[in-house]
């Protein structure tokens, strides 16, 4: 008998979250999401290590930016990818989330165009694309902000930078 009333509480609170599609659409968002926040932690790990071996030692610097373009530009994109593939449909995440595509794009862009500057020998294109990294910085942790005051109500929560597993 307890695992028929067992099946009736799992059926009961099945049938509450389709009763509430805002609910349902706000775990599938941070389902899709977290894995990409657990990446942006990954990649921000790989760009201050090599920011770290640039301080340490600056005589292997065409060694790190080959690091920078063959692990972190490839970390990146997949990262801007990931969140271009995420369509939620509740209006109000579609705006945040745009913050997500939008930092994550620039971020990408920025990587790969400090390591083109690098390349042409161009230490104020390099520059700039520092400046421009910093800007998704900031842009990523408005999308935090933004997207934690739609999913605190809800249970849910995105660390910009969660612990790696």
């Amino acid at each position: 008998m307890a695992s028929l009333a067992r099946i009736a509480v799992l059926l009961t609170c099945g049938l509450i979250a389709c009763g509430d599609p805002v609910s349902g659409e706000i775990a599938s968002y941070h389902a899709s999401m977290d894995p990409l926040m657990t990446e942006n932690t990954r990649l921000a790990g790989q760009f201050l290590a090599l920011a770290k071996s640039v301080r340490q030692d600056q005589r292997n610097l065409d060694g790190v930016v080959q690091q920078l373009e063959t692990k972190v530009v490839p970390a990146a994109q997949a990262l801007k990818s990931g969140a271009e593939n995420v369509h939620p449909s509740l209006e109000e995440l579609q705006d945040v989330h745009a913050q997500a595509v939008t930092a994550w794009t620039m971020q990408a862009k920025a990587y790969g165009d400090m390591v083109a500057a690098w390349k042409a020998n161009d230490p104020a294109a390099f520059a700039d694309a520092q400046g421009r990294l910093g800007q998704a910085k900031v842009t990523i942790e408005s999308y935090v902000r933004e997207v934690n005051r739609l999913l605190e109500p809800y249970g849910y929560h995105l660390d910009e930078f969660p612990p790696l597993k």
